[in-house]
Formats: C-alpha cells, structure tokens, sequence
C-alpha cells in the first residue's frame, strides 16, 4: 500500500475514534446531570429516576433503563417500549447477551455498539 494510503487510513481510524469517544463524553455528561437532578414524580406517583443504579435488573426503572432500551432496540433491531421500565421485554433481550442483569461495563459496551451500528448504518456523503 503506498504510504499516502496508509497515512489516509489511519487519520480517518483517528477522526472515527475521537468521534466515538466525543458522542460517549456528551452521553455520560448528560447522564451525571439527570443523576444531580432531583427526582421527579409522574401522575402514578413512581418516580421517573426510579432504581436505575447498577446492575440495571427486572424491576429497575429511570433513564439509564431508558437508554439501556434504545440501545438494545439499535443493536437488535427490535422496538420494545423504551419507557425506562426494566421489565420481561427488556430482559428477553440482555438474554440474548447471556444475562440477567446489565453492570455498568455492560451498559458502557452495548451503548458503544449502538453508536458504532448508527455511524455504519449513515448514508455515506
């Protein structure tokens, strides 16, 4: 491979992964600002912050449940309710990762997937 090829190869692995790690910054940013917010309740009187606290497991409910569903729809390309309620639905598919609960390098790993599905699912310019 010439070396002008090897150098383009390169910067674009170098522009893919600062723009990975920069999506996942502005992710975990909003998720310490939903985190210091305090909780609020919806008309059922649940909590919407719910038990979201790692491992996320059946009964767990707030917006990492929430972005555990979205990213579990992207990578298996489903549409269980993303309603922030860890329930059957939501269990069947982090089943098909082998577990029964999500621990936070979990969590980290499928967001990191649904990130990279996204960007290789964009119509290329």
């Amino acid at each position: 491979m010439k070396p002008v090829y090897t150098l383009l190869v390169l910067l674009l692995i170098v522009v893919v992964a600062v723009g990975m790690f920069l999506d996942f910054s502005s992710f975990r940013k909003k998720v310490e600002e939903a985190e210091a917010e305090p909780e609020q309740e919806d008309s059922t009187n649940t909590t919407i912050m719910g038990n979201d606290n790692f491992p996320l497991k059946v009964g767990s409910r707030g917006l990492r449940v929430t972005k555990l569903q979205k990213n579990l729809n992207i990578i298996y390309k489903k549409s269980i309710a993303e309603d922030g309620k860890f329930g059957t639905d939501t269990l069947s598919l982090v089943r098909l990762i082998g577990r029964d609960d999500v621990p936070e390098n979990v969590f980290i790993l499928l967001n990191n997937t649904a990130i990279v599905s996204i960007n290789n699912n964009r119509p290329k310019l």
